[in-house]
């Protein structure tokens, strides 16, 4: 009698270990479900919440001698409202630079390129409701960069500094302009804006998992191409918000 209880005994509490295991699976199961679900319904939902961090990248230009300008090859020479700028390459690098005579002063902007036959640029933009100066250069192939520069002050800053091709436009029609950056073969694209007076950026190809995301400015639209070759159409909304179309 002993022996078989102790058998019995055994018996039902391997018939436990084997219910508890086996509830344990279906947990994890339902776990990895709701896991898929939540991506799933990331990229199929009609509108999106973006995740925004801070960019702090602004910071006072310090002087430095105008004898950096001996010497060198001037690449392009620009007059500015605020004064001049100058895109220069030395003889003992091909390093290209950028400098900016503001007053009496003058300010290094570091390294905009690599190769003195790029068309550099220098034009006022209106960016996060403000007037800035944009330099554009290239620092190689599928390489190029974009440095916003504040000359209103007494002492010019530097505002923000994106490697990437970059347009500035109003995506959520509040009359301020943000910025969007692309770059890659498969295109990454960034979103960068101004609120609660710090600038902020997504990016949108990690935010929604993508493989490409192309921005077509003529419609203020974003294509969104994922891994299973899916592809989504969105605008930008307000509220940091992507709304499907």
């Amino acid at each position: 009698m002993k022996k078989i209880l102790f058998a019995s005994t055994v018996t039902l509490g391997l018939m436990i270990g084997g219910c508890n295991e086996a509830k344990q699976e279906a947990g994890l199961q339902n776990q990895q479900q709701n896991v898929m679900k939540i991506e799933s319904n990331k990229k199929t939902a009609k509108s999106i919440s973006l995740s925004f961090k801070n960019v702090n990248e602004e910071q006072q230009l310090q002087p430095i001698s105008g004898e950096e300008l001996q010497n060198v090859k001037i690449i392009k020479k620009m007059s500015l409202k605020e004064g001049v700028l100058y895109i220069y390459q030395k003889k003992e690098d091909s390093s290209v630079m950028a400098l900016i005579q503001h007053k009496t002063n003058f300010y290094s902007l570091g390294q905009i390129g690599s190769n003195q036959e790029y068309e550099y640029d220098a034009k006022e933009i209106e960016v996060f409701g403000e007037r800035l100066l944009k330099i554009t250069g290239s620092l190689g192939a599928n390489a190029p960069v974009s440095v916003y520069i504040d000359l209103k002050a007494s002492t010019p800053k530097s505002i923000l500094r994106v490697e990437a091709n970059t347009l500035e436009i109003d995506l959520d029609q509040d009359n301020r302009s943000e910025i969007i950056a692309s770059v890659g073969t498969a295109t990454e694209t960034s979103i960068y804006t101004f609120k609660n007076n710090e600038i902020k950026n997504t990016d949108l190809n990690q935010e929604l998992n993508a493989t490409i995301v192309n921005y077509e400015a003529t419609s203020n639209k974003f294509e969104i191409s994922f891994n299973n070759k899916t592809k989504r159409t969105y605008q930008y909304v307000s509220n940091e918000t992507l709304k499907e179309l």
